[in-house]
């Protein structure tokens, strides 16, 4: 089964929940900084940047919608794999888990996860780009 299928069936089965609410709070504080990187973005490429398309790119750019949960959420994933290997390991050997997994696992869980918020805020665009248009002064044409 594809990355994509999967995150869909997490998706269809509400375990993204957590992301699409993640999502909601990390625009509502971002959302002036979003502005100013559509801005800088424009001006680099000069010619105008799609608000929908310059989000993706702004979530890629800060690689991460909220640090806490996401630590917590790979450490859960080492904690797994040290108990998958049984009981009685010593400190050394959990250690060498611990440092196997990061380096074996850290880059493609990272990839794994943007690619569950990228899912995410398609399936839900509507709501992220009225999230970003709340209070904004001049017209927000989306």
């Amino acid at each position: 089964m594809r990355d994509i299928d999967k995150v869909k069936e997490k998706h269809l089965a509400g375990d993204l929940d957590e992301i699409k609410s993640q999502l909601e709070v990390f625009l509502s504080q971002n959302r002036d900084e979003f502005w100013r990187f559509r801005e800088r973005e424009m001006k680099l490429w000069q010619k105008d940047i799609n608000p929908f398309v310059c989000l993706k790119l702004f979530i890629l750019e800060k690689k991460t919608i909220n640090f806490k949960s996401e630590m917590l959420s790979q450490i859960d994933e080492i904690r797994h794999e040290v108990e998958s290997r049984g009981q009685g390991l010593s400190p050394e050997e959990v250690n060498r888990i611990k440092e196997d997994w990061a380096k074996k696992n850290a880059a493609s869980w990272r990839a794994h996860r943007i690619l569950e918020i990228i899912y995410v805020l398609n399936e839900n665009r509507e709501l992220y780009l009225r999230v970003l248009c709340e209070g904004k002064d001049q017209s927000c044409d989306l």
